[in-house]
């Protein structure tokens, strides 16, 4: 179907329409084609790396290779940037080059190779080349990945160390509101939090029914919030268990404990009746379920105020509200608000 001739130029040959190949005879065409395809990337690596190495794009008027890659074969800047590192690279890889040649590797397998290479610079010596080629010819790019990492492990165990630190150093999470009240979420974690991370999505991400019309994407986005769900509930359950524990005293007026909640009602949680100097203390927790959002304050002030529904005097009678912001990890900080 394609000849690679002496000057580099390659003829596909005129296809029949598909739709006149019979379907048992397609496989065997699609590793013919597929097997071009890594021959036609071999020469393009070869001759790419002689056109950078003599600078021939200068004479369109670029000032780099990667450059005119992106103007001339219209390029994205990242595949530009891995095409001109890889010929470099390959350039001293024999057997890599020989393999993508001969079809038996594709560019990505040779890419992941010559990045070990470049990584491991003088340490990638002696049966290493070898290894991964044989490795390529039989697995896909991302088994040849977990190879890979694996040599470098071996070779150079501080190398992978240093690499897993920064990818950790640069984690980051965002979530924002749209004007229309959705959340957009995206983030960049470290190997072991991002493997983390999906084992527990994975775990929760059930083999979908017959008649769940979820995507995979959907499913995962259920399962973060099942996730988030979870851990809600096991606070406010520890929360609970604290409360009906700890003992009920007097410490000067009335404490009732009560909890809000969008899901349902108010539950009172404790109280004591009796009264001091005619005041009165209220604890309120009010739990938002739909915003996730915790609020407790206490508040003392005259009784007649009180069943008023007052929360402030302005009748010569002091009031002091104390506002407890209660934080998720089950520390309270305190802010008075006069």
């Amino acid at each position: 179907m394609c000849t690679v001739g002496e000057r580099g130029s390659c003829v596909l040959e005129r296809l029949e329409d598909v739709a006149e190949v019979a379907v048992d005879g397609i496989g065997d065409e699609l590793q013919e084609l597929f097997r071009h395809r890594n021959e036609i990337d071999a020469a393009i690596q070869s001759r790419l790396h002689r056109f950078d190495k003599g600078e021939g794009y200068s004479a369109d008027g670029a000032l780099t290779a990667k450059a005119w890659l992106r103007w001339k074969c219209r390029l994205s800047a990242g595949e530009a940037s891995e095409r001109v590192q890889v010929s470099r690279t390959l350039a001293s890889l024999d057997l890599v080059s020989e393999a993508l040649g001969s079809g038996d590797i594709s560019f990505k397998h040779a890419s992941l190779i010559a990045g070990a290479a470049e990584k491991l610079r003088e340490k990638f010596a002696g049966d290493a080349q070898q290894i991964l080629v044989a490795a390529a010819k039989e697995l896909d790019p991302a088994r040849l990945q977990v190879a890979v990492m694996h040599l470098r492990h071996c070779v150079e165990p501080d190398g992978v160390l240093d690499e897993a630190n920064e990818a950790h150093e640069r984690r980051v999470l965002h979530l924002s509101q749209t004007f229309g009240g959705a959340f957009v979420l995206n983030g960049q974690f470290g190997a072991d939090d991002g493997a983390t991370l999906q084992t527990a999505l994975d775990a929760l991400m059930t083999a979908p029914a017959a008649d769940d019309q979820r995507t995979a994407s959907q499913r995962r986005a259920d399962a973060l919030v099942e996730v988030a769900n979870r851990q809600l509930d096991a606070r406010r359950a520890a929360h609970s268990r604290r409360a009906e524990a700890a003992p009920v005293g007097d410490c000067g007026g009335a404490h009732a404990l009560e909890a809000t909640g969008r899901a349902g009602g108010r539950a009172r949680m404790g109280a004591a009746d009796s009264r001091r100097d005619g005041s009165a203390h209220r604890l309120r927790l009010h739990v938002d379920a739909g915003h996730r959002r915790r609020g407790v304050w206490l508040a003392q002030g005259h009784p007649r105020l009180e069943a008023q529904g007052a929360r402030s005097t302005r009748q010569g009678v002091p009031v002091r509200r104390l506002r407890h912001a209660r934080r998720l990890d089950g520390r309270a900080s305190h802010q008075a608000l006069n």
